[in-house]
């Protein structure tokens, strides 16, 4: 029995004290601060879910700080930091297996780049995986996109990832470049292997569409897809294949 609720617990939540309270009534005591201690003992609580991130964030961009101005490097942190990092993992990891969101983002970030822990690239699709459940979060699917193409060679999966990212947002812009460029080595392999100039053509304006968004109109590599979509219609699949070769990719 919930001592809050006086009713059958629902979605337990155990404390390190060992009693237990509904998962709902625990976050409204903590919402409403009516009490910061367990109602029985009266054991200071734990943070909440929310908590647990920022917390964990708060640590990890003070370490990130110190990286950034060259005072520590990722791959050998002090041993205070290095120990504050396995904290702010631990924090992350708890509030991520409670459904947070941010947490299981800033987590799979720091498995697929390695700060602070072993990179595991596995659990890091994992967790961008679940960040990406929910809905409009288009920063999980962009970063899922890397480790898929890069590190598994799972460029469908990739090109999936980024569409799914500005399907979520069409605004981000971070993910147009990356899908700008897998569409174009779509279409340079259409060339030299189907002979398919149609569906070429069709990889190449689509690319123009998406770094057109990050570029404008008027850049040099938006008019080269252009020019060499139109060079493949025409029937000129040399001249279209020379175009992508020498500068038809973006920055």
């Amino acid at each position: 029995t919930c001592v809050v609720c006086v009713g059958p617990l629902v979605a337990p939540v155990e404390l390190p004290c060992g009693h237990a309270y509904c998962g709902s009534c625990l976050e409204e005591l903590r919402s409403k601060r009516v009490a910061q201690a367990c109602p029985l003992c009266r054991a200071e609580l734990p943070p909440g879910v929310e908590g647990l991130f920022e917390l964990a964030l708060r640590i990890d961009l003070r370490i990130e700080g110190m990286v950034d101005r060259g005072e520590a490097s990722w791959a050998s942190l002090p041993s205070a930091e290095q120990e504050e990092m396995e904290q702010a993992v631990a924090m992350w990891t708890e509030a991520a297996a409670q459904g947070h969101t941010g947490a299981q983002f800033c987590l799979g970030l720091a498995y697929h780049e390695g700060l602070g822990v072993t990179q595991d690239v596995d659990r890091a699709i994992e967790l961008y995986t679940q960040a990406g459940q929910q809905e409009g979060y288009s920063v999980a699917h962009y970063a899922l996109g890397h480790p898929l193409q890069h590190k598994r060679g799972d460029v469908d999966g990739a090109e999936k990832a980024f569409r799914t990212a500005i399907q979520a947002d069409p605004g981000f812009v971070l993910a147009h470049p990356r899908l700008t460029r897998l569409l174009l080595d779509r279409a340079l392999k259409r060339q030299d292997e189907d002979g398919d100039p149609a569906k070429a053509a069709a990889l190449y304006e689509e690319a123009a569409v998406h770094y057109t968004l990050v570029a404008g109109p008027e850049d040099e590599s938006v008019q080269q897809m252009k020019e060499g979509a139109a060079q493949l219609r025409a029937g000129d699949a040399a001249s279209a294949r020379n175009t992508r070769r020498e500068g038809g990719t973006p920055r």
